[in-house]
This record gives C-alpha cells, sequence and structure tokens, in this order.
C-alpha cells in the first residue's frame, strides 16, 4: 500500500487531491445546505492517518501508562467524514462503513463530541458519516485522527468558540495520539503522546513521496505492545 506525506496547502500538488484528499483537520470543505455560507450546518472532512519516524518507549508511570519520544508525520492515507448538526435530537448519531467498528459511546467520535460539549457547555448533538478506509488496529492513528475530526467539526458548526490550543490540550483526556491531528503536518511528541510540539518536516512537505506501508492482518491495542517493554538505562527493552 503506497502513500505519501501530506503537502502544504498551496504546494504544487495536483488541485483536486489537493483540496479533497490531502489536507490536516483544520482546512475544512464546508457544503452549506440551503443556508448561508458564513453559517452553514454540514461539514465534510478529510481525516488523516499518521505514522512514526521514531518511537521509543522511554519509561512505564505509576498510572499504568508509558513515556515515549516520537516523531509523528501524517499521511494522505485518510477516512471521510461528513458532520450535520442535529438540534431536534438529543444523541449524537455515528454511521460506520465499517460494520465491525462500535458506532456508540465506544467509538473516540463519540466520545470527543461529549468532550467538545462538556468543555463549551454547547448543547448540540450531531449526525456522522465516516466513510473507513484506514485499517482499524494498524498502528495509524485512525481513529484518533477521526476523534480530532470530530472536535474540529463540532467547533466549526458552533462558530469556533475554542482555538485549536484548547481542543489539542482537552484531546488529551480521551486518547493519547489525539492532539498530534491539531500540528501542521509534523510534530515531535512526548508525554502519552499528548504533548506534542510542531516541528519542521524532515522533507518539505510538497515533495511528493511514496511511503510503503505493509499492514499485519492481526490488529493490536495500543497498550498491549507498549506493555511489552520496560525501560533500563538508555535502552528500551522487551520483557
Amino acid at each position: 500500500m503506497l502513500h505519501r506525506a501530506l503537502p502544504q496547502p498551496g504546494s504544487a500538488a495536483p488541485a483536486r487531491r489537493q483540496a479533497s484528499r490531502c489536507r490536516p483537520p483544520r482546512q475544512a470543505i464546508i457544503v452549506a445546505h440551503g443556508r448561508d455560507y458564513d453559517s452553514p450546518n454540514t461539514v465534510k472532512l478529510f481525516s488523516p492517518s499518521k505514522i512514526n519516524l521514531f518511537l521509543r518507549v522511554t519509561r512505564r508511570r505509576e498510572d499504568g501508562y508509558h513515556d515515549l519520544a516520537s516523531l509523528f508525520h501524517a499521511i494522505d492515507l485518510g477516512d471521510e467524514m461528513e458532520f450535520t448538526a442535529s438540534p431536534y435530537t438529543l444523541q449524537d448519531n455515528l454511521v460506520c462503513s465499517d460494520p465491525t467498528i462500535p458506532s456508540d459511546e465506544r467509538n473516540l467520535v463519540i466520545k470527543a463530541l461529549n468532550l467538545y460539549r462538556r468543555k463549551t457547555f454547547q448543547t448540540m448533538y450531531f449526525d456522522v458519516k465516516l466513510n473507513k478506509k484506514v485499517p482499524h488496529g494498524a498502528g495509524l492513528g485512525g481513529g484518533s485522527g477521526n476523534a480530532a475530526t470530530a472536535l474540529f467539526a463540532a467547533n466549526k458548526l458552533m462558530g469556533s468558540p475554542a482555538s485549536d490550543e484548547e481542543m489539542m490540550e482537552w484531546a488529551g483526556e480521551i486518547g493519547s495520539d489525539i492532539s498530534v491531528f491539531f500540528a501542521k503536518g509534523a510534530a515531535y511528541c512526548t508525554g502519552r503522546g499528548e504533548v506534542v510540539e510542531d516541528v519542521a518536516p524532515p522533507v518539505p512537505l510538497d515533495t511528493p513521496i511514496l511511503l510503503g506501508l505493509f499492514i499485519s492482518p492481526a490488529r493490536l491495542i495500543t497498550r498491549k505492545p507498549n506493555s511489552w517493554y520496560t525501560h533500563s538505562g538508555l535502552w528500551t527493552e522487551k520483557q
């Protein structure tokens, strides 16, 4: 499976691909349905995935998590999502193209929308369509990218009362690597992965790079492979 790093908006990538596929969550594609463009009730977004250019587990924490150091980079393998404000319902409704993925409170999208309402005191619920293309459980952060996209979409539909920095901080409450999707394409992450520092990409984002992704058919929950490691001195050792 070949994919490339996300180009910056305005790069030399083909216009159609740049507009619809190669944007991080903050570049929204807004679709107004019978309303003014400035106050749409629906947003369609590309939800990217990521790769770890390196990953080092540094120590096991008292809370059971692991501290790490990693360089994350967004790639143009991603899901398609559509969010519609639903003022006459009392719960979020998520429809996913992959029937094996839960669409209830276990899904990070629903958790993100609940988090957004709790932090902003908004009462709006949303209808969400998720066209899943990122393999589930492949370590590419597909679910985390969906959660970041949900935060961005809810905020956009509510008039942007929260900043990207606030949502980046909130995201750490429901997942370790959701915050990275509010970076600008490449980020150095520490802590559980929620401490994010924008960095210059190792290769300019407008450089076309093909990545070979070899995805195992076995699905892994992140905490399981992390639990195989302990830190000793300068080295990360497998138990």
